[in-house]
């Protein structure tokens, strides 16, 4: 089989393979063309939240007077937009403070 190999060129299976690399190879040219073109947009890392972002899913106020299941429902709340709002987990404690009011905001 090797001398078939030899006498007549690569085997078929490295014909495919060299097709597709020729493809990837094509396909990643005319991306960088688009992109020099403008007509194509590179993917951009998402920024990190800020106070902004957070405020402007409209979170609730929590004052410390509701009852206990209300407080757990705020707190799974809270949890679910500081997570949207792409916050970091470091500044999630001082984002969330900024919605504690009358009682609560003592407890700070």
């Amino acid at each position: 089989m090797e001398r078939r190999e030899k006498r007549n060129g690569p085997s078929r299976e490295n014909n495919s393979i060299t097709r597709v690399l020729q493809g990837m190879m094509e396909s990643q040219q005319k991306q960088t063309e688009l992109l020099r073109q403008g007509l194509l947009v590179a993917p951009q890392e998402q920024k990190l939240g800020n106070v902004s972002d957070f405020r402007r899913l409209q979170p609730a106020i929590f004052s410390g007077m509701e009852r206990p299941l209300d407080a757990e429902q705020w707190l799974v709340d809270m949890t679910d937009l500081l997570r949207v709002a792409r916050v970091p987990d470091e500044n999630q404690v001082e984002m969330a403070k900024i919605q504690l009011n009358d009682v609560a905001r003592t407890w700070w």
